[in-house]
């Protein structure tokens, strides 16, 4: 096991079936490396296979073909351990709490009983996380009620609370208004230098890509098109 490395791919590929049997190649022979620690920005169209890919590498989606590992371990043969080691925020946020629980009563649901958080930590890292990205006042509200800004922010701090090594964060910031779309990046950056965290974020916004990411790749078709250093580290 390279510890040094948080992603690898090899010629992955993703066929999905549509009803009338037509194939859609969502991933075409994708091969990449993600170095421990590093910020990594996945960009593309709508389509382009960057949500396929995510899914893949948290262990949501099966490949059809090629080879995958995260944090060391293989995505089909050691899923389990691979989920212990990632924290995963996508963009289903609407189905991924219970609506009559408060926001902090679902945040700690998932960080104790099903994370192994112990209670004590689990009250801690909420509250903490809850005051530096400014979500204090929203603990104490049923899920249902938030917005759905408020709902993908709570799907942000809940894929923290375990410390993961590695965070998937599948355009995080769509539903946010500018203003706490900075103060979450602002505290991600942080965070994830604090606990050696990698991070895999896709998203269409250039400027987020441009501020917080080590290195962007962009995807088309479900091919790699091109990986490199953002513009103001120098090309690579």
């Amino acid at each position: 096991m390279d510890t040094n490395i948080a992603i690898q791919t090899e010629a992955l590929s993703k066929v999905y079936h549509q009803q009338n049997g037509e194939p859609v190649q969502a991933l075409q022979g994708l091969s990449l490396t993600v170095p421990r620690g590093e910020v990594f920005g996945l960009l593309g169209p709508n389509g382009a296979g960057k949500t396929t890919l995510v899914r893949i590498l948290a262990t949501l989606l099966r490949p059809t073909s090629g080879n995958a590992q995260v944090c060391g371990y293989d995505v089909q043969r050691e899923e389990w351990r691979v989920r212990d080691a990632i924290g995963y925020a996508g963009q289903d946020s609407e189905r991924s709490a219970y609506f009559r629980l408060t926001v902090l009563e679902n945040l700690l649901y998932f960080a104790h009983a099903l994370r192994r958080v112990p209670m004590r930590t689990a009250q801690q890292r909420v509250h903490e996380i809850a005051e530096c990205i400014g979500f204090t006042d929203q603990l104490g509200k049923e899920f249902t009620t938030l917005s759905g800004g408020q709902k993908q922010l709570v799907v942000v701090i809940r894929s923290l609370l375990h410390h993961p090594s590695l965070l998937f964060l599948d355009e995080p910031s769509k539903s946010l208004d500018p203003v706490t779309a900075e103060r979450v990046r602002t505290f991600l950056l942080e965070y994830a230098h604090a606990h050696e965290m990698t991070i895999l974020l896709t998203t269409h916004n250039m400027d987020e890509a441009e501020a917080v990411c080590d290195r962007l790749a962009f995807i088309n078709q479900g091919k790699l098109q091109f990986v490199g250093h953002r513009c103001n580290s120098g090309a690579r």
